[in-house]
């Protein structure tokens, strides 16, 4: 995992092709660690302003809705075209700093008046909207602010702008609303989609030659050619028990969200069962709780009935 953490986004999605993400080694010791190959290129790109748009380094300063940044770059065929942006942070502009000391002097009094009145309840927006579009597909960003109270904090964002033959050569922007736009870093990717074909091939290369899915049970019959995990797209819950060739075996955290056994060198059946955790204890707590209440009212009824028939005699 420590391994992982180090990986740019974009490594990180060639590497969940190449080997998988564990929070401890496996035991065996013939499950070897992955080398990951990264194929992906960086672009150099050039900039042009829209209008209504000024440009610097890490920072879009947006004064017209609407408005289009436009990066050119030479692009590779037959990849994947992504955008990246790290550290994503908006601002919206006070009304006032729209207008030049010039216009703000041309105005008339009631003009003027109003707009810094406005100015002075002004809170700003705390979202913004942006359309990225590259060749033929076009994608869409929201952006909360850490000001929102919807934001999930997400501030590093990867668009993919689609695959092309030829190569996509240019990405344009357009910003929404206006305001001041920041970033770590704003970067164009390019990842040949070759060797993910290659890295997909060779995991579906064993894979169950039997799967059965029931509500609460996986059961599978596979053969491998030598040692692996065997990583499933099931979120990991401590509810889940793993038996492998019938005995019980350890389920490890993959793919930080996933969960994996080891399996070795030739035929094996898996079989995952899941009970809820706590679901046997609560219910013997529920059924004790119920036993009691039965007694209580047993033991009730009989000194009830006991006072009437010392009542009657």
């Amino acid at each position: 995992r420590k391994d992982y953490e180090k990986m740019t986004v974009l490594q990180k999605q060639q590497a969940l092709l190449q080997g998988a993400v564990t929070e401890k080694a496996p035991r065996s010791k013939e499950i070897g660690k992955a080398s990951p190959i990264f194929t992906e290129s960086l672009p150099e790109y050039t900039v042009k302003e829209g209008e209504g748009l000024t440009w610097k380094e890490g920072k879009v300063t947006v004064e017209q809705e609407g408005a289009v940044l436009t990066l050119n770059f030479q692009g590779m065929p037959d990849c994947e075209t992504y955008l990246i942006l790290e550290g994503l942070d908006y601002q919206d502009i006070n009304p006032v700093r729209l207008y030049s000391e010039e216009e703000l002097d041309s105005m008339d009094a009631y003009s003027r008046n109003k707009l810094y009145s406005d100015s002075r309840d002004w809170e700003g927006a705390q979202s913004a909207a942006l359309k990225i579009k590259g060749g033929e597909t076009e994608k869409r960003l929201k952006y909360l602010t850490r000001e929102n109270s919807f934001s999930s904090g997400v501030e590093d964002y990867l668009i993919n702008v689609g695959c092309s033959r030829e190569g996509i050569h240019e990405i344009t922007v357009t910003f929404q609303n206006k305001g001041v736009y920041t970033f770590d870093r704003l970067y164009v990717a390019c990842q040949p989609v070759r060797a993910m074909k290659e890295w997909t091939k060779e995991l579906r290369a064993e894979t169950p030659e039997t799967l059965e899915l029931e509500e609460n049970r996986v059961y599978a019959e596979m053969t491998l050619s030598e040692p692996k995990l065997l990583c499933f797209s099931i979120p990991y819950n401590k509810g889940w028990t793993a038996y492998v060739d019938g005995e019980k075996a350890e389920i490890l955290p993959a793919n930080t969200m996933n969960l994996a056994v080891e399996l070795g060198e030739g035929e094996h059946t898996v079989e995952l069962r899941y009970q809820t955790p706590g679901l046997s204890a609560g219910a013997a707590v529920s059924a004790g709780g119920l036993i009691s209440l039965g007694i209580l009212g047993i033991c009730r009824g009989r000194r009830r009935k006991t006072k009437e028939n010392l009542k009657f005699a």
